[in-house]
């Protein structure tokens, strides 16, 4: 009980000084949250010490591949996602206007790992495109009006 009053207690100070706007003061964790964290590492490391000591008892007994093999699947998986995540994140730009490319003006992208180049058309943002896992080179040339 008196750790949730020293929340509420903690909570309403916090409120208090935004309100008024003045600036807020570091207020010390009540002893209750630390004894929480604390809490929390130990059955984390009591977790890890029960898995790890059924993967050697399954490894001995069955095999390491049956350990291994879904380690493995796990990792894997987890680099195929992030993999994702950078094509989806970098393809997402600050909204801003689209802008056509001047006709008097031919700009291209060219990656230096595999010669692929790309013709800018319409420009979204200032940011380079993304090939081979590397920004691409920009080469802007000006055409004859001729």
């Amino acid at each position: 009980m008196l750790c949730q009053a020293e929340l509420r207690a903690l909570t309403a100070r916090s409120l208090a000084t935004l309100r008024v706007g003045g600036e807020a003061e570091p207020v010390p964790l009540p002893r209750c949250r630390l004894i929480g964290r604390a809490k929390g590492v130990a059955v984390r490391w009591i977790i890890a010490s029960v898995v790890l000591l059924f993967a050697a008892l399954i490894g001995s007994n069955i095999g390491w591949r049956f350990v291994f093999a879904p380690v493995l699947a796990w990792m894997l998986l987890k680099w195929m996602i992030a993999s994702l995540r950078v094509l989806y994140t970098d393809t997402k730009y600050g909204g801003g206007e689209s802008l056509a490319v001047s006709p008097n003006e031919r700009t291209v992208f060219w990656c230096e790992e595999c010669g692929t180049e790309v013709q800018l058309v319409v420009r979204g943002t200032q940011r380079a495109p993304s090939h081979c896992g590397q920004r691409m080179n920009e080469r802007t040339e000006l055409l004859d009006e001729a």
